[in-house]
């Protein structure tokens, strides 16, 4: 469910950074944009929240649904670099937050 809150808030702000004609707006979506991203970030390398989904994924009375979600969040983790060493983790989250600075700034700047 909190992915689905985040991807939800991050969607709209992203529509409000690309679309909306007031400057101020678009400065506020963008920083928006950047938390969400980061907050993101930060859960998909937590070690905590990986375990407790590995124990979910390993109970033999999940739905197919949820299963299947949950193996989706699973991937998340995994090219988020959860089998990483914590330095190396903090550094992945560094760069994927770098990477969405110069993707929205490379966007903004094609109009």
């Amino acid at each position: 469910e909190l992915s689905d809150v985040l991807c939800r808030a991050a969607d709209l702000a992203e529509c409000i950074r690309l679309l909306h004609p007031q400057q101020d707006y678009v400065e506020h979506a963008q920083r928006c944009c950047s938390q969400i991203g980061l907050y993101v970030e930060q859960l998909n390398t937590h070690k905590g929240l990986h375990e407790a989904l590995q124990k979910v994924l390993g109970s033999e009375n999940l739905e197919e649904d949820t299963r299947r979600n949950a193996a989706s969040l699973m991937h998340d983790f995994e090219i988020s670099g959860i089998h990483l060493s914590s330095g190396d983790r903090e550094r992945v989250v560094a760069l994927n937050e770098h990477i969405l600075s110069l993707s929205h700034a490379f966007v903004s700047n094609c109009n």
